[in-house]
């Protein structure tokens, strides 16, 4: 999906819109208001605030359901390396 997902960034850099999923369980107002900001999709604040009030405020980290060797985790940080949009992305955190 990330080779994808660069392909698409590569082809159309201004028509790209990058949303970590933790910034929508952070901030969930302002990333949809972001969101339907650059689909040029009008919404009102009470819109905003419903689908905020559907996103759970404690994010599910599946990868902690089971231990990861070392040379996985290096694996991992090895693919996500290629990618600009990773960045800021740690697997421990």
């Amino acid at each position: 999906m990330a080779e994808g997902s660069n392909k698409a960034r590569e082809a159309f850099p201004v028509s790209f819109l990058d949303v970590p999923s933790m910034e929508i369980v952070k901030n969930p107002v302002e990333t949809l208001r972001r969101i339907c900001q650059f689909l040029e999709i009008t919404c009102t604040e009470q819109y905003l605030l419903d689908c905020a009030a559907t996103v759970d405020p404690v994010p599910s980290i599946t990868r902690d359901f089971i231990e990861w060797t070392a040379e996985q985790k290096n694996r991992v940080y090895n693919m996500m390396a290629k990618y600009s949009f990773f960045g800021g992305y740690c697997f421990d955190k």
